[in-house]
């Protein structure tokens, strides 16, 4: 188990991941870490705890949390499911386009997982943004539309990185509940 905020929060994340804080530094309510790969399209996961936000629909709190997490409106936005974890928390999964930026090219395009867990008891949200670069070229509505069917058919790359991220959000557990206070 990966020890996150000082082993007051854990989960499974893989072994091999580096943790950014090792080498530069990260805000007190995040945890970024670095999943290299020999193709050189190294992915990262950028754990958040933020303030809870309070609105009608889930599209609304995903929305908000959008503005703070990729630059600009996504082009493509996808729920993928909700789920209750062992811990007891709700837990809501989103596959996400973001608008195109510096990071692409005309091969590689980034995807973005985000799993939201409402975290009550402390009236805060945590969320995990999984960042996947792929070699893809334009991506056109038939392609997002596959992309989708891949993640939840748990199929190719973008599959298996979301049985990746349903994993840690399962494994997800608060250790010390006085990191809210």
């Amino acid at each position: 188990m990966t020890k996150l905020y000082g082993g007051a929060i854990s989960s499974d994340l893989p072994e091999v991941a580096v943790d950014v804080s090792d080498f530069r530094e990260v805000p007190d309510t995040q945890e970024v870490f670095i999943l290299e790969r020999p193709d050189g399209l190294d992915r990262s996961v950028i754990i958040d705890l933020l303030e809870m936000v309070k609105a009608n629909s889930l599209p609304e709190i995903i929305a908000i949390h959008l503005e703070d997490i990729i630059d600009g409106p996504p082009i493509f936005l996808a729920p993928l499911e909700s789920s209750r974890t062992a811990e007891d928390f709700d837990a809501h999964f989103f596959l996400v386009k973001p608008s195109p930026s510096k990071q692409e090219t005309d091969e590689t395009k980034l995807f973005v997982l985000i799993a939201l867990l409402r975290l009550e008891k402390a009236e805060s949200d945590c969320v995990f943004t999984f960042n996947i670069p792929l070699k893809c070229g334009d991506v056109t509505a038939e392609q997002l539309h596959a992309q989708l069917l891949e993640v939840t058919s748990g199929d190719g790359e973008l599959g298996r990185c979301f049985q990746q991220l349903k994993h840690w959000v399962s494994t997800f557990k608060v250790q010390d509940w006085n990191l809210f206070s």
